[in-house]
């Protein structure tokens, strides 16, 4: 009977645990031991001499949660026996035990702990077992319970608890030989099925900051107060190309037939070198010229001789390196003046200077958005053609320059996919990519280095490249 009513429990919970798995659901199981008294003890009238009792109960029970305070419990429960010796001096004993049905409330009053209150009905069976050559009795009724105790959470799911329960009217009507009442005191540990389901978090929109409206964003941008018209790297500094410039730096005289420097020209020279010295890639061209009097051959020879004279005293005189300083002789090809009067012969001998220098000049906002509107035609237009551009496979590269584009967004670029790649190799290689962004079509301009360096060549555009 005992094993068979725990069997149809503990299985009728079976289809809650495969549900447990979800969330923390309202049904619960449980089991408890403890000690039991009954009452009276040894004043019953069939009762001449009391025994040690057989105190230890025990039960099992499963229950659902109406809320967080309220429930229902059903139960089995086996409140152990007492034994006496009657008039006939004959050893008795009497046991209750059966199915229950109750009420619980829970009070939560501290971490982890709280206080439970129940109150029900047990359908009983009152029995001896027949020893000692007693005769048999036995008879069933309802009892009413009530009861209190206090409980702690080791988890969400896993709960001991003290409990005190009072049994009232457990009765042996049928003979008129017990009329008994009962204390049990235990502890019982239950188990709760599922487990918490953590409130969904809404996403907190995070507005990042750009002061000085460069497109880059405070947490990135390592130089404030770029102006606005520059254009800035991911990293929010001012983009600057190499400009070479060719500077004229007056005439250099000669006496006639000569290739000795004017001493009133050694303060142009000192200024050239100067310069030189001020600018360390910064080179220098010396270009000899002479007048038409005499021969055209020995001229040209002449002139390369006062160019090479000025040479070598910005090399031996001023320091400059030999590496930085060339020359060569023109004779009479590059006049001046025309004719062989005296004017002119004095303003065509002479040596001329070109500085060949590079110089930062930051690009310009408005410059890139025309030279990247004609990259994008090219890209639209060419074909597989050389050094034009075409379109490629995704490749590991590719997804590289992605991830880059990526990280010079402000927004939320979980989820992007790349949808298209187009290169041009140039002094390393041009990428325009289009990419999804949670149904959002982007494009972008990446230059890569044959070493791996990337820099953004134009702020991210919605929409494909060829649109």
């Amino acid at each position: 009977m005992n094993n068979k009513l725990k069997a149809i429990l503990l299985t009728s919970m079976l289809p809650f645990t495969a549900n447990a798995a979800q969330e923390l659901t309202p049904w619960y199981v449980g089991g408890g031991v403890g000690i039991n008294n009954y009452e009276p003890n040894c004043d019953q009238k069939t009762m001449k001499e009391c025994y040690g009792d057989d105190p230890y109960a025990w039960d099992v029970f499963g229950g659902y949660l109406f809320n967080d305070y309220f429930g229902v419990e059903l139960g089995y429960r086996d409140l152990g026996r007492a034994e006496w010796v009657d008039y006939a001096n004959k050893l008795n004993d009497a046991g209750a035990r059966g199915m229950t049905l109750g009420l619980v409330g829970f009070w939560p009053f501290a971490n982890r702990w709280s206080m439970s209150f129940e109150g029900g009905a047990m359908n009983y069976l009152l029995s001896n077992n027949k020893q000692w050559g007693s005769e048999y009795y036995s008879d069933s009724g309802v009892a009413p319970y009530f009861g209190a105790g206090i409980g702690y959470n080791f988890t969400e799911n896993l709960k001991l608890q003290a409990k005190y329960r009072r049994y009232e009217n457990l009765d042996e009507d049928k003979w008129n030989t017990l009329e008994m009442e009962s204390n049990y005191w235990g502890l019982e540990l239950s188990y709760r099925f599922g487990h918490t389901v953590p409130a969904a978090v809404a996403p907190v929109a995070i507005i990042l900051k750009d002061s000085d409206m460069d497109g880059v964003t405070d947490d990135k941008d390592q130089c404030a107060d770029t102006p606005g018209t520059h254009k800035v790297s991911a990293n929010g500094c001012t983009i600057y190309r190499e400009v070479t410039e060719k500077h004229k730096l007056g005439n250099i005289r000669f006496a006639n037939n000569s290739a000795i420097v004017h001493t009133d020209s050694y303060g142009q020279i000192e200024k050239l070198a100067n310069y030189l010295k001020q600018h360390p890639q910064a080179t220098v061209f010396i270009g000899g010229h002479a007048s038409k009097t005499g021969n055209p051959d020995y001229n040209m020879k002449l002139s390369e001789h006062r160019a090479n004279a000025v040479a070598e005293l910005i090399v031996s005189q001023y320091g400059i390196s030999q590496e930085r300083v060339s020359y060569k002789g023109y004779g009479i090809t590059e006049p001046l003046i025309e004719g062989s009067s005296a004017e002119a012969n004095k303003a065509n001998r002479r040596i001329e200077a070109y500085i060949s220098g590079t110089q930062k000049e930051a690009v310009l906002k408005d410059e890139v958005d025309n030279s990247m509107e004609k990259k994008i035609s090219l890209v639209c237009e060419s074909s597989d053609i050389a050094g034009g551009w075409s379109k490629k496979d995704i490749t590991p590269v590719a997804v590289e320059v992605l991830d880059f584009t990526l990280g010079t967004m402000s927004i939320d670029t979980s989820g992007a996919k790349l949808t298209s790649v187009y290169s041009q190799i140039v002094n390393g290689v041009n990428y325009a990519i289009e990419f999804d962004i949670n149904g959002e079509l982007y494009h972008s301009f990446v230059y890569r280095s044959f070493e791996g360096g990337m820099e953004l060549m134009m702020p991210v555009q919605v929409g494909g490249v060829c649109e």
